[in-house]
């Protein structure tokens, strides 16, 4: 046993390299992470229920579920924070220090990494529009499995979006400073494509509108978007009428405040993605990586279709790919996320067009993982019972197993 930690720690201890960017070459096929329908007796709600409407976010060690909607619960809103430990695969329930609002269905989650702070704004209620969050959260986590959760006092209330379905970029400026841009969305009725920055200090908030509104391009909600030096572009969308086509997207340019068109390239084959919403699209690097979502009828009285397939967008060129891979299975309004270990992955989403709720977690990688990462899977797949050491995570594995050996040969 020490002899085998033994090798694996040279291993762990090698210089790390820099990961490379995502592209088509080095995109796996999409699996299932975590099984929850293999759980053990006792285990049986030690894992997020099935859910839409909810965002993600990773950290170095760990994957984030915040919220989310369910019908078949009483209620049907959830307000609560689930984390997935990437080394074991197990989740655990995040411990907040105050509860989380009850209108985190379609709202936007922004992580600040050197912050550890995870923003939530906006997001409605059920039933769908009737109560909708002006307010915005700050969650700061204070170890993997617990956060603190502050209200920001707004400074300029009034201007606040009343929005759900709206997408959401941010950048760190300094210290306790950042910025989060909105774009889009709805109130139940009206869509729209306003562009409103949200400048976040440590103890308070304020908003202005960036976008002329005679100026916005068509309204939508359940769209995505990507940051590339001041612009924003967006992807995908719907609002009840028509769905946004994935030739020419719309960017706006943060610091001339207008929107302009982004002309795309076709795959050679495959040409553009389907028009869809509630798909997901990360971003790692200068790629887009989207896929899942729900491409609304062509016709009326048809049904559209579940979308499981998976596109990557250079955003140098401008041109977009088709994976020879795609997800299990179709679904829509999930959410997903990219770590360090160059993997996305997603939870959740409806399946079978909107009548169920499913607690799939599925990951695929976007470029070759550590070689820290595979020996610590190597080690833990001989060593299993290393999987129980209380707090243990992929950064710290090799300190917390050395402390373990050290007390088994006292």
């Amino acid at each position: 046993m020490v002899s085998a930690f033994s090798c694996f720690s040279q291993v762990w201890n090698r210089p790390k390299k820099r990961l490379p960017n995502a592209d088509m070459y080095t995109l796996s096929k999409p699996e299932l992470l975590v099984d929850n329908y293999s759980l053990q007796e006792g285990e049986i709600g030690k894992s997020p229920p099935a859910r839409s409407g909810h965002r993600c976010f990773c950290t170095g060690d760990h994957f984030y579920v915040v919220g989310g909607y369910n019908p078949k619960f009483i209620g049907k809103m959830m307000n609560d924070v689930w984390c997935l430990n990437l080394l074991t695969k197990r989740w655990k329930k995040v411990k907040t220090d105050c509860e989380l609002p009850k209108t985190l269905a379609s709202f936007s989650l922004s992580y600040v990494e050197e912050q550890a702070t995870f923003y939530l704004y906006g997001g409605t209620g059920f039933p769908f529009g009737e109560a909708i969050s002006t307010n915005l959260y700050a969650c700061t986590l204070i170890s993997p499995e617990e956060c603190t959760v502050r209200k920001i006092p707004i400074d300029n209330p009034r201007e606040a979006p009343r929005v759900y379905g709206h997408s959401a970029v941010h950048r760190h400026i300094y210290n306790d400073i950042a910025e989060l841009y909105l774009l889009g969305g709805t109130e139940g009725v009206q869509y729209d494509m306003r562009v409103t920055r949200l400048t976040v200090f440590k103890e308070h908030a304020r908003f202005e509108t960036l976008s002329d509104e005679k100026q916005e391009p068509m309204g939508r909600y359940r769209h995505e978007s990507v940051m590339v030096g001041d612009e924003i572009i967006s992807i995908g969308g719907s609002n009840q009428i028509v769905s946004v086509h994935m030739r020419d997207l719309d960017a706006f340019n943060v610091k001339t405040k207008t929107f302009h068109l982004v002309h795309t390239q076709p795959d050679a084959v495959w040409r553009y993605p389907r028009s869809r919403k509630g798909h997901s699209v990360v971003q790692a690097g200068n790629f887009a990586i989207l896929f899942g979502g729900y491409n609304p009828p062509d016709v009326e009285n048809s049904e559209g279709l579940l979308m499981k397939d998976v596109w990557c967008l250079d955003l140098r060129t401008l041109k977009w790919q088709k994976s020879p891979f795609e997800l299990p299975s179709g679904v829509f309004f999930h959410s997903a996320a990219v770590n360090s270990l160059n993997q996305i992955i997603s939870f959740g989403g409806c399946a079978e067009l909107a009548t169920k709720r499913v607690d799939d977690t599925v990951a695929f990688h976007i470029g070759p993982p550590p070689l820290s990462y595979m020996a610590a899977k190597v080690f833990l797949e001989a060593c299993p019972e290393f999987r129980k050491i209380n707090g243990m995570n992929y950064t710290n594995m090799v300190p917390r197993i050395a402390q373990q050996l050290r007390s088994q040969l006292v």
